[in-house]
């Protein structure tokens, strides 16, 4: 045997021998891991107690000790248990002590209850016998009134069935006697004609539930007219079809009540004779009632309600144009409307609400639709036709836009006498019947012409102008027929309906605003990109300076117009972009429909014209070390949507040139005069600048007085969406930045004019060659250049008109122009003084380099030339002065005066 195996036996024994020592068996893995696991210094016992924590501090320690130890453990715990119930065992016996008192209690009654017990247990039996055989009495009961039930229903019908036959045999007696007897009276309706078809094949909804007779009865009362009328045949014959009416519904109503009944099956046909008879004798009757109504005038006189189906009515009214004679624009009274709803006379109204009525009652509304399509709207919409074809015999299309205007206003004189009667009548005196006369009836069968034949000559965008008319006047027509509904709440659910809006997709309107748009901004583009510098501007004039002076006076005192404003630009750039910001909200142009989309237009053709201005005078302000104008804005005002006249206000604002514009100018030195662009070195650039500034305030101001109140506020109300903060503020903020604009331009013409100044001030440094090693006497008048130098900005203020600029721009080039002149002037005297100190102070010290004798000093000619030369800048400076004074100088020309003295009084 191997050592492994002598390993295994003794490790088997070890193992035996402790089994026996604890007194039951151990599992060997354990001992090898106690034994693992025992401790030399082994720790107290754990509370509470775990064997991997019992075990971790003892993997050296004998099993003997730990054995000992944990029946010392065990004793411990055993002495708890004992304490812990002999704490708790006071409380254990009066618990035992009270069930067992309770028990005592209890048991002497278990006898009295168990002898009331059996006698209840024998009364329940009893009773559920009892109600048992009472609920099979009354199911039977039950059962036997519902058969009794089903048999009188089942007469009922039987005998309603027979009267409804005999009720039908008396309405055609009553006809045929009419139709023998008729004898016309004022007010009555020509016979009626029995129609010879029994069943009417008119897809309709399914039949809903019918309805009680009481019910019935209240909605079938026909109101009583203010005056009894006399009963005519065809009110005789009405009242029987209502009678017929309401019991043939109470039959319906029984025989819903017997499903699957053989004696109904055997009435079916029957009952559908009388139906099929019923609803002929009311075809007839509708028939002859909607005759009446179309029997009337073409034209409701004004000043008066006109009745339809009356003998007085007045038949002689005009006919509407003739599509050869209408050249005209179309314009919002092409659809005039009566003064007056047109109703129809009393006798025809009443019975056309009791046959409308009887219809409701039998749950056949679609009859009745289908009825008033077929007898009068399509012939009305194929008379239209034909007349505004001219031939009936052509084909059912239209050429024109006149041609399609025509029968537009045709239709509509149709709808207005006769079927607007009709939806007054329904929805006046039977409102629950839902007619809907013209969303059910009239505007599919019109929506199915347009599409036909009607929109194929108009539906052209290709054609803006025949476009925009057409969808203009079909617009106007459809306002027209909205106009007749009695309700707003009927317009919106019109307008809402899937068939508007079908409609309303079938005009190519993004193809119509592409082409507008291209249209636009084609000249705005073509006119913009020929002017890249300030110096081509010259060549773009739209007209003579004299004209456009003429032109300005012309419109101050004219009413103001869109083509009127056009003339009063001098630069064509600017009079294009006049033409596309009145293209886009022209009556000729602009649909109410597209409206967020001309306004997005709107404000594009602004924002390439502040764009395309933003690049021209990008050197201007680059060289004055000015912001960009789209810096600025922020500085727009915020528009209060709420309040009218505040958003009024703000746009005005917007527009207004900066009065604080004057405060933020630094004054040109003659450093930045020498960087001027070249463009503003030619005599010609200020003229350009001028008209450059006028056009573009002028335009600023227009937009925000005349064609925010004329066309902008409109296109806003046609649209909500467009009274969004952010579209405003983005008009508000394109309406700033070109006031804006205006700073820099006047800082141009500003710098234009200074520069024309200061080349004559140069002449300033010439004083000292004239009294230089001179025998000139002391100067006792100013220089004739101080005066020269103010002759530019007199010229320019002499010739500029007074209407040409705001008084704004016109102060603050005045402004600017002094400020810049007095700061060039008094650099120019700053550095000429100090030149001539340096040049005595050299004299002197060569003087004394030589030790001449102080006699010789005094009377050398170098000292009376420099006192020659300071009286001549004192009386400069003065005449300067004085020549300031006569302009209304503002705060920065007195401070740089006060400036030139501080720097020049020392140096004197």
């Amino acid at each position: 045997m191997g050592r492994a195996g002598r390993h295994c036996n003794t490790q088997q024994a070890h193992v035996q021998r402790i089994g026996l020592y604890l007194s039951y068996p151990v599992d060997p893995v354990l001992v090898v891991q106690l034994e693992s696991m025992a401790s030399d210094a082994p720790g107290p016992i754990p509370t509470p107690f775990t064997l991997a924590a019992y075990l971790r501090p003892r993997r050296h320690q004998p099993l003997a000790g730990l054995s000992s130890e944990l029946r010392g453990y065990e004793h411990t715990l055993h002495a708890e248990l004992i304490a812990l119930i002999n704490q708790e065992y006071p409380s254990f016996l009066q618990l035992v002590a009270g069930l067992t008192g309770v028990q005592d209690t209890l048991t002497p009654l278990s006898t009295p209850w168990q002898e009331i017990r059996t006698p209840l247990l024998q009364c329940q039996t009893q009773t559920t016998d009892l109600l048992q055989q009472l609920e099979d009495r009354l199911a039977l009961r039950a059962q036997l009134r519902a058969k009794r039930l089903a048999l009188q229903r089942m007469a009922g019908i039987a005998q309603s069935v027979a009267t409804l036959e005999r009720w039908l045999l008396e309405l055609d007696q009553i006809e045929a006697a009419t139709h023998r007897h008729h004898s016309p009276a004022l007010g009555g309706l020509p016979p009626m004609a029995r129609s010879q078809t029994t069943t009417i094949t008119i897809t309709t909804p399914p039949p809903r539930a019918p309805r009680p007779r009481k019910a019935l009865l209240d909605d079938l009362t026909v109101l009583p007219p203010e005056k009894p009328l006399p009963v005519y045949p065809s009110d005789l014959i009405m009242k029987h079809l209502e009678r017929i009416a309401l019991e043939f519904n109470q039959v319906q109503y029984l025989v819903k009540k017997c499903p699957k009944s053989a004696f109904i099956g055997r009435l079916q046909p029957r009952i559908h004779a009388i139906r099929d008879q019923l609803e002929a004798h009311l075809q007839d009757a509708f028939t002859q009632l909607l005759t009446a109504v179309t029997m009337t005038p073409k034209y409701a006189p004004a000043g008066r309600q006109c009745t339809l189906g009356s003998s007085q009515a007045d038949h002689t009214a005009p006919s509407p144009i003739p599509p050869s004679t209408a050249t005209h624009s179309l314009r919002p009274t092409r659809f005039p409307l009566p003064p007056a709803p047109i109703h129809p006379e009393p006798a025809v109204g009443d019975r056309l609400t009791q046959c409308l009525r009887i219809y409701m009652a039998l749950d056949r509304l679609g009859v009745a639709r289908s009825l008033l399509q077929q007898k009068v709207v399509d012939p009305l919409l194929a008379e239209s036709l034909d007349q505004a074809t001219g031939s009936a015999q052509g084909p059912p299309v239209l050429t024109t836009q006149h041609h399609y205007a025509f029968a537009l206003t045709t239709t509509l004189q149709g709808l207005v006498h006769q079927v607007w009667p009709v939806h007054l009548v329904c929805e006046t005196h039977v409102p629950a019947a839902s007619l809907q006369v013209f969303t059910a009836v009239v505007w599919p069968r019109l929506v199915v012409c347009l599409s036909q034949g009607w929109l194929g000559a108009v539906n052209n965008p290709g054609l803006p102008e025949r476009f925009h008319s057409a969808y203009r006047t079909t617009m106007e027509f459809v306002d027209a027929i909205m106009a007749l509904f009695l309700s707003p709440t009927q317009r919106v659910e019109f307008t809402e309906s899937d068939s508007y809006r079908q409609f309303g997709k079938q005009w190519q309107l993004p193809a119509y605003f592409t082409i507008c748009s291209k249209e636009i901004l084609a000249p705005l583009d073509a006119a913009l990109s020929q002017v890249q510098r300030l110096h081509n501007l010259d060549s773009l004039w739209a007209m003579s300076e004299a004209e456009h002076l003429a032109q300005l006076g012309a419109v101050a005192q004219q009413p103001w117009t869109v083509a009127a404003e056009r003339r009063c630009y001098r630069l064509a750039s600017t009079a294009a972009v006049w033409d596309a910001l009145a293209a886009s909200t022209a009556t000729t142009v602009y649909l109410p429909t597209l409206a967020t989309r001309f306004w997005k237009l709107m404000l594009q053709c602004m924002t390439r014209y502040n764009t395309w201005l933003d690049h021209l005078v990008e050197p201007l302000y680059r060289c004055f070390q000015l912001p960009p104008p789209t810096a600025c804005a922020d500085q727009a005002p915020v528009a209060d949507l709420a309040d009218p006249p505040q958003l009024a206000r703000s746009v005005e604002l917007a527009s207004v040139p900066p009065t604080d514009a004057a405060n933020d100018y630094v004054p040109l030195n003659i450093t930045h005069a020498a960087t001027l662009p070249s463009a503003l070195r030619h005599d010609a650039v200020l003229p350009i600048l001028l008209y450059l500034l006028a056009d573009s305030t002028r335009l600023g101001r227009t937009i925000a007085t005349h064609l925010w109140s004329h066309r902008l506020t409109s296109v806003m109300a046609d649209d909500p969406t467009i009274g969004q903060m952010e579209q405003i503020n983005r008009f508000l903020q394109t309406l700033t930045i070109l006031s804006r604009m205006g700073v820099v331009l006047c800082q141009a013409v500003a710098a234009h004019l200074a520069k024309q100044a200061i080349e004559v001030y140069l002449q300033v440094r010439q004083i000292t060659s004239q009294y230089r090693h001179t025998a000139k006497a002391s100067p006792t008048t100013p220089s004739a250049y101080v005066v020269r130098g103010l002759a530019p900005l007199r010229d320019w203020l002499a010739t500029c008109p007074s209407n040409l600029l705001p008084d704004v721009w016109q102060q603050c080039i005045v402004a600017w122009t002094l400020q810049t002149m007095v700061a060039s002037y008094g650099q120019l005297l700053v550095e000429l003084l100090n030149t001539l100190k340096r040049t005595e102070e050299s004299l002197l010290k060569l003087r004394r380099a030589k030790r001449l004798p102080p006699s010789s000093v005094q009377g050398a000619a170098t000292a009376s030339d420099e006192a020659k030369i300071r009286q001549q800048i004192t009386l400069d400076v003065a005449e300067f002065e004085q020549q300031l004074a006569s302009f209304d100088a503002g705060p920065g020309v007195v401070a740089g005066l006060h400036w030139l003295r501080q720097q020049v009084q020392p140096l004197l």
